[in-house]
């Protein structure tokens, strides 16, 4: 089933999948700057995510070269 990323086991914990975790992050890395291509600053750009998708909100948002308008996280552990 697809998913932002694998994981490999029950101990939240420890380290999942960071490949994955990478992946995802070039992924919406390149989103935003396809829409800052179309014109939209990144200071209104908001990145969202529910469980998996709060992780790679997360590390995203937080490592993106640009300032975002915000981050907003839904059932992330």
């Amino acid at each position: 089933m697809p998913a932002w990323y694998d994981i490999l086991g029950a101990d939240l914990t420890q380290r999942q999948d960071e490949a994955g975790l990478r992946h995802s992050q070039l992924a919406i890395d390149a989103s935003i700057e396809r829409e800052k291509s179309r014109g939209i600053a990144s200071h209104r750009i908001v990145l969202a995510g529910f469980s998996q998708g709060c992780a790679v909100t997360l590390m995203t948002g937080l490592r993106h070269r640009d300032r975002l308008a915000g981050l907003l996280c839904m059932s992330g552990y």
